[in-house]
């Protein structure tokens, strides 16, 4: 385990090198509505979709269930998760707002555009039972997290049904939508869904788990501490020569010259969707003269696809870069954040991965980092 932990850290010094360029076809032109997000649901569908008018059908979420026959196994399950959408802020499923539409491409097939609603909910929350609730359930479901243009959003696949498209899930303020693309190549459906999101209202406020740092962690050895969620596992890491070699070998391809002091591994709960836990690896580096910014951009190797800031304490981020700069569409992507922050000749290097949006949990724990005291 603490071999792979190295390699780990390695490949995540090297992550910047392997963001490709997502296929994005143009031409899918979709109308978006005039109508504010505040509006009715269904007035929120884009008007046109492939100069085709879009024809919305709506109901209560009372009104949704009713249509649904719970004889059915698959429709029992729409039920029980709609009903389960009240726990997540709606009075009742009377408040519940549901809406669906199909749309005919001719030869390019249907695309087919579904939403819910839920008053006072977190619409990011509620992705996985609304995916449930809108869509007869799959055999073996996979989700993953991507971009859409410049928003998040979940794709969930088939792995049963290899033939069929992804089902897209844009969560946006209390409404989660769900877009059906035709099957196809990796780069068909993301000229469909993404010109279809970009025309859905804006996702306000950061998407992603929002979760308190209660576990603080100090390493004397490594002369840092910082502060994680409760149910993640932390662990200090022992070094080796041959763990010394490996980071020597990686910091000298940067042009990096520094010591390595050792490091911190902390893993996150399996959410059994996403199938791989979130984890941060934390190195902590002395005896160098490169700055944060140098080492972001070393081991960004200044790759247009990240967005670099700094904080007023000296906290530089590197975040991938919405748009263009999107993965190939496949569940197995995940994302990846860097962090570097200095003290004198001391160095410490942050990366975090997550298969779902990290929101700014990355961030957060980054900005818990601190030196202690030189004994």
């Amino acid at each position: 385990m603490r071999r792979l932990a190295i390699v780990f850290m390695v490949i995540g010094l090297a992550w910047s090198h392997t963001v490709g360029m997502a296929a994005r076809q143009d031409g899918l032109s979709v109308v978006p509505s005039d109508v504010s997000a505040g509006g009715e649901l269904a007035e929120s569908f884009p008007v046109s979709v492939g100069e085709q008018p879009v024809a919305v059908a709506a109901w209560s979420g009372a009104e949704w269930v009713a249509r649904l026959d719970p004889q059915l196994s698959e429709e029992a399950t729409m039920i029980t998760a709609t009903e389960s959408l009240i726990a997540s802020g709606a009075a009742s499923l009377d408040v519940v707002q549901v809406a669906s539409a199909s749309v005919d491409l001719g030869q390019d097939g249907e695309v087919h555009i579904a939403a819910v609603r839920v008053p006072g909910s977190r619409a990011y929350d509620l992705v996985d039972a609304a995916v449930r609730a809108l869509r007869p359930p799959a055999t073996e479901p996979s989700v993953g997290w991507g971009w859409a243009g410049d928003r998040w959003i979940a794709f969930h696949v088939d792995r049963a049904d290899p033939d069929a498209g992804p089902r897209v899930a844009y969560p946006a303020g209390d409404t989660v939508w769900i877009i059906d693309a035709p099957a196809g190549d990796d780069s068909l459906p993301a000229a469909y869904v993404d010109p279809i999101v970009e025309a859905l209202p804006p996702q306000p406020g950061p998407i992603g788990p929002i979760v308190a740092l209660s576990q603080h962690v100090e390493a004397p050895a490594l002369g840092i501490a910082a502060s994680f969620p409760e149910d993640w596992t932390v662990e200090i890491l022992p070094t080796s020569a041959e763990d010394q070699a490996v980071i020597d070998r990686s910091t000298a391809r940067y042009g990096i010259d520094a010591e390595w002091k050792g490091s911190l591994e902390a893993v996150g709960p399996v959410d059994p969707g996403l199938r791989e836990a979130p984890r941060c690896h934390l190195m902590v580096f002395g005896e160098t003269a490169s700055t944060p910014s140098a080492w972001i951009d070393a081991v960004t190797e200044g790759n247009r696809c990240y967005l670099i800031d700094e904080t007023p304490a000296g906290l530089v981020r590197a975040r991938i870069r919405p748009g263009d700069c999107g993965r190939e569409w496949a569940p197995s992507q995940g994302g990846i954040e860097h962090f570097a922050l200095g003290r004198g000749d001391e160095t410490v290097y942050l990366n975090c991965f997550s298969k779902e949006p990290p929101g700014e949990r990355g961030s957060a724990i980054a900005q818990s980092i601190e030196f202690l005291p030189a004994e």
